[in-house]
């Protein structure tokens, strides 16, 4: 039987309208993809590009700042910026860019008529040229364009090397020369910077130090790649005194005419520029024969430490004078055992060397005085020698001003003395008491007037203490020993008075003009005075006594960011020493720019002599701020202080 097939076209339409969908999806995927995402991409991009451009102002800005101040300073650069995440449609790789140090035509800064080496303490093996590096930013963007949309920052110079507004654009100003002050001022910057990514990207920056000299029609060569035309906007500005050429394909040449102050300020990246050390010795001093002075080479600069200190006595110095502690930054000058027939002038030189092996050297003179004859012990020139080493003390009053005073005198004379009276006279008229009576309870701590000699000691206790100027009469005034001070042949004798008030309260001693004048006898008969002018130096501390205080230096204030939560983490290293050998403590204190307080720590495990105290002081999210001052005090068991400051940034 045949078999017949019917037709029927029933699901040809939804077949169709089922393609036909699916095309129209794929190509609206297609424009999606070809016009929606690099449209939203470029706005990003585009808003990354204005916002680089503060980060690269903040970044000149730090450079300059953490030069002026000798300091480490961070900023932070977003490289480049972050596509969001899509569903649908595929964004292209990251836009990431990249901030490189660069080295431009020589990779040096010229000069004719400055010394660089000098100036900028950089030993580059030419006193002529020292090395800089530019840094560079160039941004990965996929789809945004702006001409060229790097940016380049030259000797303080923040400039876009092409832009859509046509040429070459200068971000922002430079800090090189201010032609109303007439003055120069290099930014040499040692840097192998080579960063990349996406995100926000810290950088630290390190100055060093330099000198100053004015110098007259001096001629400066700047590697750059800017145009002349950027150059001679920034700084000549119809200025005649100042000319700016080209010198070659890479490099500008600045001439300044007439009498201008040129400054060099060099800058690290990441760690301190590498420079020569500068030596230090002190202003000329003098000391009396029979006595001794501490040298100071204090004021000496690294732009790391200064590993050590040598001071030598250079030409041919009196054989009874010598130094001592000698590997230290105060040497004590000692002329004990000086006599010399007339003032003797001696050369001290001081060597320090870095922890980079530089060195440096400056000397200091010592005048050696004459203050007494050779002769048997008569009057002829024969003299107590005021020893020029007042010191002021946070006397009976532990924790008030350092209102107590020791100095020594030293007998001369070739025989024994009595000291029998001395007059007090500061040269401040608000300095009106000599008082121990300092606490509230109106307790009596220790005698307004002692003198310990080594024949026999004095003093004398007022109740209610003393109005000042005064003449003490050592064994008849107020309370005493019923004696007075008596010191052998070449004898020093130490004078402790406690305490200088205003009437209310302790007076700061430092710096403070007090005239003595000590009444004394000699063995063979007759009655002499000596008088002389002292003033304290701030370098005793607390619990009188005579006492030393110790000190602290700050070795390394170091950053470390928390994310969770988000603080500021300094951690502190600090140096301490103390001559009586008897450190007890050293305190932190972390202190933001509106002097609160946010941090502190305390190590009590430092003892001896000198010890090395570590501690971290945290800002924590609520408390983070630009900046903040860390304080390292350090104390002995005496009660005795002393403290070093530095300043650090804060990311707040």
């Amino acid at each position: 039987m045949p078999v017949s097939f019917r037709t029927d076209d029933r699901g040809v339409s939804e077949v169709i309208g089922a393609v036909l969908l699916f095309g129209m999806l794929i190509i609206a995927f297609a424009t999606y993809q070809a016009t929606i995402i690099p449209s939203q991409n470029t706005n990003i991009e585009a808003q990354h590009y204005a916002e680089v451009q503060g980060d690269l102002g903040e970044l000149q800005g730090t450079i300059v700042t953490a030069a002026e101040t000798g300091e480490p300073r961070s900023t932070s650069v977003n490289l480049g910026p972050s596509y969001p995440s899509r569903a649908l449609g595929v964004n292209s790789g990251p836009p990431g860019g990249q901030l490189r140090a660069e080295s431009v035509g020589t990779g040096e800064i010229e000069s004719t008529g400055v010394p660089l080496d000098e100036t900028c303490r950089m030993r580059a093996g030419d006193g002529d040229r020292i090395p800089t590096n530019a840094l560079v930013y160039d941004p990965g963007y996929n789809y945004y364009e702006s001409g060229d949309v790097s940016h380049r920052l030259e000797e303080t110079l923040l400039y876009q090397p092409e832009s859509d507004y046509g040429g070459v654009i200068a971000r922002n100003d430079q800090a090189m020369v201010d032609p109303s002050a007439r003055s120069v001022t290099l930014y040499p910057l040692q840097s192998d910077l080579q960063s990349g990514g996406t995100g926000d990207e810290t950088y630290r920056f390190i100055g060093g130090y330099g000198q100053s000299r004015t110098v007259s029609d001096a001629t400066v060569t700047i590697p750059t790649k800017a145009p002349l035309a950027i150059w001679q906007e920034q700084i000549d500005d119809g200025n005649p005194d100042i000319s700016v050429i080209n010198n070659g394909a890479e490099a500008v040449s600045i001439t300044f005419t007439g009498s201008w102050e040129f400054n060099c300020r060099p800058v690290g990246q990441g760690s301190a520029p590498e420079q020569v050390p500068t030596a230090d010795a002190g202003t000329d001093t003098s000391v009396p024969e029979g006595s001794t002075v501490e040298l100071d080479g204090t004021g000496s600069q690294a732009s790391g430490s200064i590993t050590d200190y040598s001071w030598t006595l250079t030409g041919s110095p009196p054989t009874d004078v010598s130094l001592s502690d000698s590997n230290t930054a105060t040497p004590i000058f000692d002329a004990s055992d000086a006599n010399v027939p007339s003032d003797t002038d001696v050369t001290a030189e001081l060597a320090v060397t870095d922890t980079n092996g530089n060195t440096d050297t400056d000397t200091v003179t010592v005048t050696v005085t004459q203050t007494s004859s050779s002769g048997d012990g008569g009057d002829g020139g024969a003299s107590l020698v005021y020893n020029d080493d007042a010191v002021a003390y946070d006397g009976p009053d532990p924790g008030s001003n350092a209102g107590g005073v020791n100095f020594s005198v030293t007998n001369r004379f070739g025989e024994s003395v009595t000291i029998t009276d001395v007059r007090i006279a500061p040269e401040n008229s608000a300095i009106s008491t000599l008082s121990d009576n300092v606490l509230p309870n109106d307790e009596p701590l220790a005698t307004e007037v002692y003198i310990a000699a080594d024949l026999d000691d004095a003093y004398v206790d007022y109740a209610g203490g003393t109005d000042l100027p005064r003449t003490v009469d050592l064994d008849t005034d107020g309370r005493n020993d019923g004696g007075n001070a008596i010191l052998s042949e070449d004898a020093t004798a130490t004078f402790y008075l406690y305490e200088f008030t205003d009437g209310i309260s302790s007076v700061d001693m430092s710096g403070e003009d007090v005239e003595i004048t000590v009444t004394y006898q000699p063995a063979s008969g007759g009655t002499e005075t000596k008088t002389f002018t002292i003033t304290p130096t701030s370098e005793g501390g607390g619990g009188g006594g005579g006492s030393s205080a110790p000190s602290a230096t700050i070795t390394s204030a170091t950053y470390t960011a928390g994310s969770s939560p988000p603080t500021d983490r300094y951690d502190i290293t600090a140096d301490v020493s103390d001559a009586d050998s008897d450190l007890d403590r050293v305190e932190y204190e972390l202190v933001d720019s509106s002097d609160t307080v946010v941090d502190t720590a305390t190590d009590d495990g430092v003892s001896g002599s000198s010890d090395t105290s570590t501690e971290r002081l945290v800002a924590e999210t609520n408390e983070r701020d630009s900046s903040y001052t860390i304080t390292v005090t350090v104390y002995d068991s005496a009660s005795n202080t002393g403290s070093d400051q530095t300043v650090v940034p804060g990311t707040g």
